[in-house]
Parts: structure tokens; sequence; C-alpha cells
């Protein structure tokens, strides 16, 4: 993430976060990983936990609410890269 802005001219960093309870439940309602795997990917640590972001998203909740949270996000950056 430090390198992106040396490598690209205008850069926004959108962190999606959702609960580790929600998360367990998508993953273990998938059917892929049995629930030990499970708990471990959910264990994994964030890899930047500390890196500033231009926009968080918690997605615990319905899918279309992250994603209008996203479209709104990128509908103002289009705004302000036309003014």
């Amino acid at each position: 993430l430090e390198e992106l802005p040396t490598r690209f001219a205008n850069v926004r960093v959108v962190r999606v976060t959702v609960s580790e309870s929600v998360r367990l439940a998508r993953i273990v309602a998938r059917g892929r990983e049995d629930a030990t795997a499970a708990s471990a990917r959910v264990a994994r640590p964030d890899p930047a936990p500390h890196h500033p972001v231009d926009l968080e998203i918690v997605n615990d909740g319905r899918l279309g609410d992250a994603c209008a949270s996203l479209v709104d996000f990128l509908a103002r950056l289009g705004e302000a890269a036309r003014a």
C-alpha cells in the first residue's frame, strides 16, 4: 500500500471490514471450509491495520448497503475530478 502513491497519481484506499461473528457465519454458510478452517481464516490479522484509508465500509449488513457506500464514494470522486 505504501508504494501505490509512487506508482499511481490518484490513489484512494477503501477498507472493507466486517465483525468477526458475521464473517465467521458467512464463511461457514458457504460450506467450503469446516469450522476449524473458518475460524483460522477469521483469526488472520489485518495486513495493514494502521494504514490511512479514504473510506471504510463496515459490511455487517446487506450487500446492497455496502455496494451503495462504495458507489457513492466513487461518484463523489468523479464529481470532484470534473470540478
